[in-house]
């Protein structure tokens, strides 16, 4: 009777991005040729250096393909995980690197085999043969790889403590791709796949085989097994020490026995193959199953070391057994009339059914010092910090949680949105940093979230996630503290105001609930924020790192006080000119030493004269780079990649960010730095990136008025006279279009950046 197939099955192809970007075009060509149409494939910049929105170009205009990214580098396990939790109701999940392909017919077939065994609890995912290959193997060469290689059943034993297959291999359910917690993302070097495939076979699981060449494993000369040996080795040996021991399982996804220590379960796998024999033997003598002593043949198994992957060698076995009972000689057994040969399978089956009625259908209980295998949260308060300048305030509330005999961790949430340098610090701090990746792909208990105002995207959807599930979420009561502005204060439901003293007796007799956070698709939002990156431009800002640390610098804004300031004191000082500073040139003692413009409309205006400028280190947004010509660009122009979130940017399918007004400062800006309604934000966050100790801020007038005789369409203003707002009539002068400034979100800004150069022992000083 053949089996009952399982529905058509949509897959998830997963594929990781790093200083790949030469070889992702095949990658993603050997998914487009899948003779299996029920794919969609996410694509995780994991803050590459190299151009990965260029890479992707090619098929950015399919909509099977999504593009995601990460606001820092975090290794191949985040990145997986996040596709992983991006990845929606995807029935099963194709991992693939950046660097490697797919055959043809490798979806296709894995599916096809998937979805006969789809009502196996024990089936984790179905797999197939990866070639190793040379590094100059291309696509079309694998046309031609359509063999049959035979291959076992791969569960706890047929591991052997080994890494089974490489990570494209497996065609893996999702359920269980996600139930297992995701990699483990402390693996940052290498065997982070050998880990995962260990602890989704240690919860009792299998994957079955399909005979089919389904991948290309590239050998590349610079790899990262080749550059972190030492690491990979290391990590062998704990992985191969481990299945010498017992582990502890979550309970609620183990599919049957795989805690136990390898060397216990291929002991208990031969004593049940023994008594099925056995039992096989009796029944045949007898000609009656109910004459066989299950009870006594259980007394010779060892039930807890019994893995249930193993049926079909216990059915052979019984079956081997009956034949022998009976005196038929094995090469014989095929000339047995069919209906015999039906009883006898029949009869096998019934014996390993009777025997498997005694055994405990559950992992059983490890020693005390069994390593968990669970990545699941479990504390009494998890804090989330927005940036650098939470930490101190956090630092203080989880003392005083601890003093109370609370437990806390913190969630990380850098390396989704962009590092505003809250995980590093916190650990600095002594917390335990759990990543964000992990909350989401495990059921944990925590009893409450704990942030400050304003909170991001990634916050609120932890927030209203752990609020239904009868956590409390709560922003620290601070009267003092005003980063929002009223249009775009975003309301968050079940959010309490509280201050500590509020929080510890709230806590003081509650239990952890149990909290499922709801994937976010966050990882969307900074493609949608922000242009392609400049690889030299990165590796420029790279040499920028804190070249000036301990000095002083001067941010020079053009309001009219420019024009009574005594610009002589700037000789000899570092200096940031922005826009227009070019009509003040001919006061300036010396030239810039850095000069940045983010306007767009003075861009459009002054295009030819911002070219031209003479500076010692020009820096311009990316989206800028178009309109240089090769030889425009000098060795002292740098582009930079911005975030335009601030503005209200929209998604592809025209849904906002929800980042409109929401202030963030990047203690990266080699990787990009957030717009803040004022190029002074930009200025401010390169100043910190260079190391200066202190900051002194001069023409920054912070008031606007608007000519009576402007014109007005929606944000921007269309001047008829003379702008006197600036040091100069012209900068905004008859004929020039700017911007509503609105100061409101200027100021939200300059608080948190301020919160940001205090925490990190810096200063500002408005002159």
């Amino acid at each position: 009777m053949p089996p009952v197939l399982g529905p058509p099955l949509d897959v998830a192809v997963l594929v990781p991005v790093f200083r790949d970007t030469a070889l992702l075009n095949e990658a993603l060509q050997s998914i487009v040729d899948q003779t299996y149409s029920r794919w969609h494939c996410y694509v995780i910049d994991d803050a590459s250096p190299e151009d990965v929105d260029a890479a992707f170009a090619p098929f950015a205009a399919d909509g099977r393909f999504t593009l995601l990214r990460h606001g820092k580098n975090a290794g191949l396990s985040a990145a997986r995980n996040t596709g992983l939790r991006s990845m929606g109701e995807a029935d099963a999940v194709q991992f693939l690197d950046a660097d490697d392909m797919l055959t043809p017919w490798a979806l296709e077939r894995r599916v096809a085999e998937l979805r006969r065994h789809w009502f196996d609890p024990l089936v984790a995912g179905t797999y197939g043969v990866v070639k190793q290959c040379a590094e100059d193997t291309r696509l079309a060469d694998l046309e031609s790889w359509d063999t049959s290689p035979r291959l076992p059943v791969v569960d706890w034993l047929e591991s052997d403590g080994e890494s089974p297959f490489t990570v494209h291999a497996p065609l893996v359910r999702a359920d269980v791709a996600r139930g297992i917690g995701g990699f483990n993302e402390a693996h940052v070097n290498g065997a982070e796949d050998w880990d995962y495939w260990h602890r989704i076979l240690r919860h009792g699981f299998m994957f079955r085989p399909t005979t089919s060449v389904v991948g290309a494993y590239r050998q590349r000369s610079r790899s990262m097994i080749r550059d972190h040996s030492s690491v990979h080795l290391g990590r062998a040996d704990a992985l191969l020490d481990a299945s010498r021991r017992w582990v502890s399982v979550d309970r609620s996804l183990a599919a049957s026995n795989g805690a136990m220590p390898l060397a216990d379960a291929k002991v208990g796998h031969h004593r049940m193959r023994r008594a099925c024999q056995w039992a096989g033997m009796v029944a045949a003598n007898l000609n009656d199953l109910d004459g066989v002593d299950y009870d006594g043949l259980r007394s010779f198994l060892e039930p807890a070391n019994t893995p249930s992957t193993r049926r079909d060698e216990w059915v052979n076995a019984a079956h081997r057994g009956m034949v022998r009972g009976l005196g038929i000689a094995p090469a014989d057994v095929s000339d047995l009339e069919p209906d015999v040969r039906n009883v006898l399978q029949h009869s096998a089956s019934e014996i390993v059914d009777r025997l498997s009625a005694g055994l405990p259908t559950g992992p059983p209980d490890p020693p005390a010092e069994a390593q968990s295998l669970s990545a699941s949260v479990d504390a009494d308060v998890a804090l989330i910090a927005e940036s650098v300048a939470d930490v101190p305030v956090l630092l203080e509330l989880a003392s005083d949680l601890r003093a109370s005999g609370l437990d806390v961790v913190a969630i990380d949430i850098d390396y989704i949105k962009g590092s505003e340098g809250a995980a590093p610090a916190l650990c600095a701090g002594g917390i335990d940093v759990i990543p964000y990746n992990r909350l989401v792909l495990s059921t944990s208990r925590v009893s409450a979230f704990v942030g400050r105002a304003p909170t991001s995207v990634v916050t609120n959807d932890i927030f209203e996630s752990a609020s239904a599930d009868g956590a409390i979420v709560a922003c620290l009561a601070e009267a003092d503290r005003e980063l929002t502005v009223e249009e775009t204060g975003q309301p968050r439901g079940g959010v309490r105001s509280m201050t500590s003293a509020e929080l510890i007796p709230a806590l003081a007799a509650r239990s952890r609930p149990a909290i499922s956070i709801t994937s976010t698709s966050f990882s969307r939002l900074l493609p949608a924020e922000e242009s392609a990156q400049d690889a030299l431009g990165r590796d420029r800002l790279m040499d920028l790192r804190d070249r000036h640390r301990g000095e002083t610098c001067v941010i020079i804004g053009n309001g009219p006080s420019l024009n009574d300031t005594d610009l002589e004191l700037l000789r000899g000082t570092a200096t940031f000119g922005v826009n227009s500073i070019f009509l003040a040139d001919e006061r300036l003692v010396e030239p810039l030493t850095y000069y940045v413009v983010e306007d767009t409309a003075v861009f459009k205006d002054n295009g030819a004269q911002i070219k031209a400028y003479e500076a010692g280190t020009k820096l311009f947004p990316t989206i800028y780079r178009g309109r240089f010509e090769h030889s425009e660009i000098t060795e002292n122009t740098v582009f930079f990649r911005m975030n335009q979130g601030f503005y209200g940017q929209k998604h592809a399918d025209g849904t906002p960010t929800r980042t409109l007004a929401h202030p963030r400062f990047s203690v990266d800006a080699a990787d990009r730095v957030f717009c803040g309604q004022s190029v002074t934000m930009l200025n401010l966050q390169f100043a910190h990136w260079m190391g200066f100790q202190r900051v002194v801020l001069i023409g920054m007038d912070f008031s606007y008025v608007i000519p009576s005789d402007a014109e007005i369409s929606g944000n921007r203003i269309l001047s008829k006279s003379d702008d006197p707002n600036h040091f100069h009539p012209d900068y905004f002068g008859a004929g020039k279009t700017w911007k509503d400034p609105k100061l409101d979100r200027v100021l939200i800004s300059y608080r948190l950046i301020d919160d940001v150069y205090r925490a990190t022992g810096r200063e500002i000083i408005n002159s």
